[in-house]
């Protein structure tokens, strides 16, 4: 009765504004009055007034947009704890859920947010409980934009946290030149680089619930012929389950079953990705009906997901782990020399002190990013028009260097060395144990030169 007073009133505005008003039956589809077109014909042309049901729908309860007609996901009656001894009891668990506190993109994006992630096991993750500050997830509208896999992101809580970190661009042979001149392509490109493809497969699944998204996500490393030789920082196959306004669950396909053994290597892509979908394939029904009994502990019902749908679409990238490439392009840092104390003693050189200060400017903890090593460490060579000897091998610091923390040391040599008048001191530092071979040291961007200058001249009789 409301919506036909209100039609009424609007008709009788515009009888009032545009002359005569036109009503053709025939223009509505359906028959039904909330429906049809209304038409209005001024002295030489014909307007349409009222084209789109949704105008009265705005008079009347002023929705945002035409999704705000879909059914809401439920409220959550539940507390986290209760939740997670659900998925316990259907999975017939013993999983011990945590709020994730470690990773970058926790710390610097999703915490200020309002959001906590709760991972199931932070070793081996199977589930992780998404939880929201507010109702964002209110619809499967809402539901829909947050997980399309052009912005999820939430796949990284499965991924290898260092591998995402480690990951440079691909070079060409020119631009490396430009970043290092003495690293050879060959060797940078077939021997010191896995060239990670990571592809994101986003399809649908039938729930009895109704559909519901499963996004692949895995990093896969091919050599130059296109085969297969590795994994490189493997997510797996994800279920996305819709569970309330503020919370999302992710399940992951179990270990041993979304990864792919030695016995494939030499495959191509395709063929890999046959042999994939075939262990899909066969562990789908299980996670289904996990999924499935989640959502109806939920509070979640067929008619909020049944015009649900999802784009089937798949990613891929490519980056490169190359432990070089990542200190001489990402690592941030600030090696300073601040002084060499040279002096002339017995007619020889001699160098009493160096004095120098390494800052660590990345926003994460110099023992993290040291990957195989704790220690900051640092070789000095004195090159002598060309002769170049090595001068010592010795720690910089051997334990975590925060962000922002910088550390300070002089280094005294007890032995005189012969160096000419324009000798130069050459510094490389370095992640690792000076005892190390130069295979497994981590060098910290290009080469440190400072020129050695004479400050005291002590005369000899």
């Amino acid at each position: 009765m409301l919506i036909r007073l209100s039609f009424l009133v609007i008709v009788l505005f515009l009888v009032s504004c545009t002359g005569n008003i036109v009503y053709d039956p025939s223009v509505g589809s359906s028959g039904d009055p909330d429906n049809e077109n209304i038409t209005a014909s001024g002295d030489n042309e014909t307007v349409h007034v009222l084209d789109e049901p949704p105008i009265i729908e705005t008079i009347l309860s002023e929705p945002d947009n035409v999704t705000d007609l879909e059914i809401e996901f439920p409220d959550r009656n539940f507390t986290l704890d209760e939740l997670f001894d659900e998925i316990n009891r259907i999975t017939d668990s013993d999983y011990r859920f945590k709020v994730d506190n470690r990773s970058r993109k926790y710390q610097e994006e999703v915490r200020p947010e309002g959001q906590d992630i709760y991972p199931s096991n932070r070793k081996h993750t199977v589930f992780v409980v998404h939880t929201f500050n507010d109702s964002r997830i209110r619809n499967a509208s809402a539901f829909n934009d947050f997980v399309s896999v052009d912005n999820w992101e939430a796949w990284r809580y499965y991924y290898n946290e260092t591998v995402l970190y480690w990951r440079t661009l691909p070079l060409t042979e020119k631009e490396l030149e430009k970043v290092d001149k003495d690293y050879s392509y060959k060797k940078y490109r077939l021997v010191d680089s896995d060239f990670i493809t990571t592809f994101w497969d986003q399809r649908q699944v039938n729930t009895s619930i109704g559909i519901i998204p499963q996004t692949i996500v895995h990093g896969r490393v091919f050599d130059i012929y296109g085969i297969w030789t590795h994994n490189r920082g493997c997510a797996g196959t994800l279920h996305i389950i819709p569970c309330t306004k503020n919370i999302i669950i992710y399940q992951k396909l179990e270990s041993g079953m979304d990864t792919l053994s030695s016995s494939y290597t030499g495959s191509t892509y395709s063929e890999l990705m046959f042999n994939y979908n075939s262990i899909i394939n066969k562990r789908q029904p299980e996670m289904t009906n996990i999924s499935e009994q989640i959502m109806e502990f939920c509070g979640m019902a067929p008619e909020m997901l049944q015009d649900f749908s999802i784009e089937t679409k798949v990613l891929n990238e490519t980056t490169v782990w190359n432990w070089k490439m990542f200190y001489l392009t990402k690592y941030k840092f600030n090696f300073t020399v601040n002084s060499i104390n040279a002096t002339m003693e017995k007619k020889e050189n001699v160098i009493n002190s160096i004095n120098l200060t390494f800052t660590n400017n990345e926003n994460t903890s110099a023992q993290n990013v040291g990957y195989y090593s704790y220690y900051i460490s640092m070789e000095v060579y004195i090159n002598n028009s060309g002769r170049v000897d090595q001068y010592m091998d010795t720690f910089i610091k051997g334990e975590v260097l925060i962000p922002g923390e910088s550390v300070t040391k002089t280094y005294y040599k007890d032995s005189n060395i012969d160096f000419e008048e324009n000798a130069t001191m050459i510094f490389k530092p370095y992640f690792g144990w000076p005892e190390m071979g130069k295979q497994y040291k981590r060098y910290l961007g290009k080469d440190i030169i400072v020129p050695i200058q004479i400050t005291d001249s002590t005369p000899t009789r």
